[in-house]
């Protein structure tokens, strides 16, 4: 068994020159220009014992690796993200480091960036912040909407350019792959998230984490990595739940089920028209399901959404659990009125019976579940008019629990407080469920990867449960999966504001391919 070689305080190997028996740096046979810091990378094929070879990342390799996120990464998230306009060849660029990017790093002049060209295909990743852009800073990108479909269409012309096969399943979700060197039946370990955004979202929610997937590829070909697994970055459809919700994911798990389809979050009508429109067929996209056997794992990063890592200064967030969640359509039904000639003891206005459901709804979780949360996200009120009394109220209700128990408890409580309230006024009420995601753990060998590859970069973790959903949830039910969070300023999430600090973000791109790299080792 090789011994491994011991790296420095900075993650180098502590004698440069020691290789192991047989490897060379590839950079030594190339007649590309050689810089210092950058260079190509060297993969072992090292004995393990069992008397055949293990393909597998060297110490250098990911090295090396690291170093090429971190000089081609920042510009391009940054762009991508925080809307800048493309930059051109000679725009300061992110200087090349051999330590992960802290959070108060800078971006500073990099006038070697054409000289690097040839150590890693540049992307201008720019370009996806144009796909639905909003005036004040966020983007708007819906499933299937036209900047969606563009946003796609970028992600598949951006892998094909890089050289990554490229294909789109049944269920819509956008693959980019590179195969594993030396096994055609190799199991696919998959890296995603979701191009789709909420109406009026931020820049970084999901596009993170598919930007970050496709350059973890991108740089294991370029490095000419041997690994024991099939690289694939995913686009999920809809997981954001214009539609449906952890649409692509579900179907590719082999969860998604007809009866789920016909009462959509977004309407039965949306979906019918959604799937019509991106030329997909409702009843093919059961045939996304992937055989579990096939797959390695799933890995994905994404913004935390929430505060905790901030106010912890914590780099990175290593997810235990994912919340579960229910939700509700609630129509309360009361009778209209004239404005001006109907007396306020006469009436049954529904839009008073929403605003008591929704301090109603309050109030139990304040005091009774106060690790948990619920939202009233959506009220509308017929007919809308200034001298009209108000004779329907549509809500949309939702709350989450870490714990099932705790939300059928929730549910129990909630939806009797709303009849009662109903009832006392007068007002006819119809409560009918949406969805039902049940809470997900993640599995604790991923959890131990993430945190070996943050601590070979020196990077601080915490483990923590996510309050959002994620795709994971999805993949989590049929393959082994994990979720790194990076900090998101001021816990801004679905707004505009919604931001990360760049050297996060590099940090992250880092720890997916470290947790890569750690589970290609085992």
């Amino acid at each position: 068994m090789v011994e491994p070689r011991v790296l420095d305080g900075r993650g180098r190997a502590a004698n440069r020159h020691a290789q192991p028996p047989g490897v060379r740096d590839r950079a030594d046979q190339t007649d590309a220009p050689h810089h210092p810091g950058v260079g190509h990378a060297a993969c072992v094929c090292e004995p393990d014992g069992s008397g055949r070879d293990s393909h597998r990342f060297g110490d250098r390799a990911i090295q090396h690796l690291q170093l090429r996120l971190d000089a081609e990464f920042p510009g391009d998230i940054r762009e991508a993200c925080n809307g800048s306009p493309p930059a051109t060849t000679d725009a300061p660029r992110a200087e090349v480091v051999d330590r992960p990017v802290r959070r108060d790093a800078r971006l500073q002049p990099d006038h070697g960036r054409d000289r690097r060209e040839g150590l890693f295909r540049r992307l201008r990743l720019g370009d996806v912040r144009f796909q639905g852009r909003t005036p004040n800073g966020g983007v708007s990108r819906p499933t299937f909407s036209d900047a969606h479909l563009a946003a796609r269409k970028w992600f598949l012309a951006r892998a094909e350019a890089g050289g990554l096969a490229t294909h789109v399943d049944t269920a819509g979700n956008h693959s980019a792959v590179l195969r594993a060197r030396h096994s055609s039946d190799a199991r696919v370990l998959l890296l995603g998230s979701h191009l789709d955004s909420v109406p009026g979202g931020g820049r970084y929610d999901g596009a993170l984490g598919v930007v970050a997937a496709l350059h973890v590829l991108l740089a294991c070909k370029g490095a000419g990595a041997d690994l024991p697994f099939t690289l694939e970055a995913i686009d999920f459809t809809d997981e954001e739940g214009t539609l449906v919700g952890l649409l692509g994911s579900k179907a590719l798990a082999g969860t998604l089920t007809p009866e789920f389809l016909q009462s959509p979050r977004g309407g039965r009508q949306a979906l019918v028209a959604g799937l019509e429109r991106a030329g997909l067929r409702e009843e093919r996209l059961f045939d996304a399901r992937r055989d579990p056997g096939l797959l390695a794992g799933y890995l994905e990063l994404h913004i935390e959404q929430g505060p905790r890592l901030e106010r912890e200064a914590v780099q990175i967030g290593v997810v235990t659990a994912i919340v579960g969640s229910r939700s509700f359509r609630i129509v309360l039904r009361g009778v209209r009125g004239h404005a001006g000639t109907t007396p306020m003891d006469a009436r049954h206005d529904a839009a008073v019976a929403a605003a008591k459901v929704i301090l109603g709804v309050r109030e139990i979780i304040v005091r009774d579940f106060p690790s948990c949360v619920a939202t009233v996200g959506d009220v509308r009120v017929e007919p809308g008019a200034f001298n009209v009394v108000p004779g329907v109220a549509r809500v949309a209700l939702e709350f989450r629990s870490q714990d099932e128990g705790e939300l059928d408890a929730i549910e129990s409580e909630v939806l009797a407080r709303i009849r009662a309230l109903a009832e006392a006024d007068g007002i006819g009420v119809e409560i009918s469920p949406v969805a039902h995601w049940q809470p997900t753990g993640l599995d604790p060998m991923i959890w131990g990867a993430i945190e070996r590859a943050a601590a070979d970069l020196g990077l601080t973790t915490k483990r923590l449960p996510s309050g959002a959903g994620h795709d994971a949830q999805a993949l989590a039910a049929v393959t082994p999966s994990g979720l790194i969070f990076v900090p998101s300023i001021g816990g801004v999430s679905h707004d505009p504001g919604e931001s990360t600090a760049w050297g996060d973000a590099v940090n992250g791109a880092n720890v997916l391919l470290g947790t890569v790299h750690q589970l290609a080792r085992r």
